[in-house]
């Protein structure tokens, strides 16, 4: 049986999300000149890592990790690693706005085209529109017409 969120809730928790996500980028740019982002990113995972144990007792959930498992997981450590060290050099040498609208266009254009590549779909006219809008989206945000 699945539990259905009230409107109103299901608006407010999509609402603290986008707050959550767009804080990000300010606030990464404040943390990027701090340390290196090797430190910064050791300890945003040990952080993490320490508040999930409670949560895996709370929720009653095995630390066991299956060995079928291992190799998406090593792959998805690498990817995110990876990107936060992207995500925090970027940050430390531009702007973080550019990033936030940059990353926010990009990763469901980059998304949907990886999924159609792996799963061999053929991208549908209306899809293709999408992705341009997308794209031009994004670079009306980030002000790209502007010759100056």
């Amino acid at each position: 049986m699945t539990r259905r969120l009230p409107t109103a809730g299901f608006i407010f928790l999509i609402l603290l999300a986008m707050l959550s996500w767009g804080g990000s980028w300010p606030s990464g740019k404040l943390i990027a000149g701090l340390a290196r982002a090797e430190v910064i990113i050791f300890w945003r995972y040990f952080i993490t890592s320490l508040s999930i144990i409670p949560l895996l007792f709370i929720f009653k959930q095995s630390f066991r990790i299956a060995k079928r498992s291992l190799p998406l997981l090593i792959l998805g450590a690498v990817v995110m690693i990876t990107y936060n060290q992207l995500f925090l050099t970027g940050l430390k040498i531009g702007f973080a706005g550019a990033g936030g609208v940059l990353t926010t266009s990009l990763n469901p254009i980059i998304t949907f085209i990886l999924a159609s590549v792996i799963y061999r779909e053929s991208v549908r006219p209306w899809q293709k529109i999408g992705l341009l809008l997308g794209v031009i989206g994004g670079a009306v945000l980030l002000d790209v017409f502007k010759l100056d």
